[in-house]
């Protein structure tokens, strides 16, 4: 197997709401993806039902221009639902060939595992004492540090 594509969340995962910062290692992370040719998405769920907010922190870190495919929904949206990037990215039917990183074991880890893809849990802050619920949500992997998604990426 092969990783072409890596989809991301954004809050708790690339951007730490809790100092308005991008975590260290997130520019160098999408950097190495991208000049590797990795397909990159990011599908977040806003902080409110505006999703302007969001797609402005991405515009503010310049972090929008590393994406082939952006999906930012609204917080009340229940779940996460990735058809929308697998199409734009071309991976549809093409999952296992796909990571999902995220904090959420319920939003992107059993999301993840349930369409096939590999998952990749970020352990950090609000989430890093959470257990999985049930056995769609136990990740792949556990991380503690993005840029720890390139050796996984190359391990593939």
């Amino acid at each position: 197997m092969k990783i072409e594509a890596v989809i991301f969340d954004c809050g708790r995962t690339l951007y730490n709401p809790e100092n308005n910062s991008l975590f260290p290692g997130t520019r160098k992370t999408l950097e190495y993806l991208s000049q590797k040719g990795i397909k990159l998405g990011l599908l977040s769920v806003a902080v409110t039902e505006d999703i302007g907010q969001r797609m402005k922190e991405l515009e503010y870190f310049e972090l929008n221009n590393f994406f082939q495919s952006i999906d930012i929904v609204p917080r009340s949206t229940i779940g996460k639902d990735f058809n929308k990037i697998l199409k734009d990215l071309g991976m549809e039917g093409k999952t296992e060939s796909c990571m999902i990183v995220g904090d959420n074991l319920k939003r992107e880890i059993e999301a993840g595992n349930r369409i096939g893809a590999y998952t990749v849990w970020t352990r950090q802050y609000l989430s890093a004492d959470w257990k999985p619920q049930n056995e769609m949500q136990i990740p792949k992997e556990t991380i503690d540090d993005i840029e720890e998604v390139a050796d996984l990426v190359d391990k593939f």
